[in-house]
């Protein structure tokens, strides 16, 4: 376990403080990174530097521990909001430890899965990888040992943005940043925020490329570049490479 206080290279925002468990895989490759003075997932962490800024709004999809919320609600400030949602228990927790720690009073938490429609979902835990759950079994990659040999699943509730911005918000927000980690569920994220889309009420969305869980989804990189295409949404690459497996980052802006 280890306790890492970091702050942004350009020394404008407040520190940030985590606590990390080595014996975690995304913990112990963010304090990797952290310990040698490197930014955690650098270019993505990059998009929010350069996309937000004091008053924005952000909205963190599959948020894990927290760090780029936290690394948002310094950036955003007070006049600023940042939603955060995720559903696994340990993650939140942590989360929320995290929230407290840096006195994050602008993010608002929500502990549930994000999807196409509200309802109950068959959330799958991967004890090969914190940072891996989801709502199909990860025990099918051969990477993830343990998860196949000792498979372990709860049911969560779930919500879509439309949704839950329908019954949280007397006027849908304007979104500056968008960002969906949800290890192949992005394009049901996508479409459970069609009503925001369509009226142009988030100007940016950071979506993993994970082809290998878009699959397990039912769903194809293809289909996710021509729904954002259809909505007006060009599409910059960020991180890819030759490798069909390799998971990567587009940035969708509203044109």
């Amino acid at each position: 376990m280890g306790n890492f206080v970091y702050t942004i290279d350009n020394g404008s925002l407040e520190p940030v403080s985590l606590t990390l468990n080595d014996n975690l895989f995304t913990h112990y490759v963010m304090a990797s990174c952290l310990s040698h003075g490197m930014l955690y997932e650098p270019e993505s962490t990059d998009i929010l530097l350069k996309v937000l800024k004091k008053g924005s709004t952000f909205v963190d999809v599959g948020a894990h521990i927290g760090w780029f919320s936290l690394i948002a609600s310094r950036i955003v400030g007070e006049s600023g909001l940042v939603y955060s949602f995720e559903p696994d228990r340990s993650n939140f927790s942590r989360f929320l430890e995290h929230i407290e720690a840096n006195k994050a009073e602008n993010i608002v938490p929500i502990f549930i899965a994000v999807d196409s429609k509200p309802g109950r979902r068959n959330f799958h835990i991967n004890l090969d990888n914190d940072g891996g759950h989801a709502l199909y079994d990860p025990g099918m990659f051969q990477c993830n040992e343990k998860t196949r040999e000792h498979p372990k699943s709860a049911k969560v509730m779930a919500t879509s943005l439309d949704s839950f911005f329908d019954h949280h918000s007397k006027v849908w927000p304007e979104i500056d940043l968008l960002k969906i980690d949800t290890e192949g569920a992005e394009v049901e994220v996508l479409e459970g925020a069609y009503g925001l889309l369509s009226q142009g009420k988030i100007h940016n969305i950071l979506a993993e490329i994970n082809i290998p869980g878009l699959s397990q989804m039912g769903d194809t990189e293809a289909e996710m570049r021509e729904l954002m295409d259809e909505l007006g949404y060009r599409a910059i690459d960020i991180g890819k490479t030759d490798n069909p497996n390799e998971i990567y980052n587009v940035l969708f802006t509203l044109n």
